[in-house]
């Protein structure tokens, strides 16, 4: 594994790459931001190529579709080891997140009303309410269980689900 150094902010940025990609580290990469994460990108004749995408697609062995994004399994996106890239629809690389910092109770997919802590999920343009729970850690749980179950291994608590069968 290569950790490629990137200046970013008067600090360094370390961007996993496999040997096999090592020749990307010959590039001068800039680190750009995204909400909270933090991805290198290069302008290659007037484009912006990101080097998640290009590690991706030298692994595919073609170009990503139209429709296709390059996502991090593990939700590092500085993290562009072959293992870790995967194509997904924009659907499918929003679902594997865990909800937004600013969430006020901490829990992704749970809300506070006046009988307790309502767990619901949105999948597909489509609301579905999970109930009410006394604690928001339950309604966190009831969350988690259906959002693996609609949105399989792009949903971060894939895991926890499969281990727990």
């Amino acid at each position: 594994m290569i950790e490629l150094k990137i200046s970013y902010r008067y600090q360094k940025v370390i961007v996993l790459l496999d040997e096999e990609d090592a020749e990307l580290c010959e590039i001068a990469w800039r680190i750009t931001k995204n909400r909270e994460h933090l991805y290198a990108r290069k302008k290659i004749n007037g484009k912006t190529v990101y080097l998640h995408t290009l590690v991706l697609e030298r692994k595919l062995g073609r170009s990503l579709e139209s429709d296709e994004r390059a996502e991090h399994k593990n939700r590092r996106s500085t993290d562009n080891t072959r293992e870790n890239l995967r194509p997904a629809t924009r659907s499918q690389n929003a679902a594997n997140t865990l909800g937004r910092k600013t969430s006020s109770l901490g829990f992704h997919g749970v809300t506070r009303n006046r009988q307790g802590y309502a767990a619901a999920i949105q999948y597909r343009g489509i609301g579905e309410w999970l109930g009410t729970y006394r604690t928001p850690e339950e309604a966190h749980e009831v969350f988690k269980r259906r959002h693996a179950e609609v949105h399989g291994e792009f949903s971060p608590y894939w895991k926890e689900k499969t281990t727990d069968n």
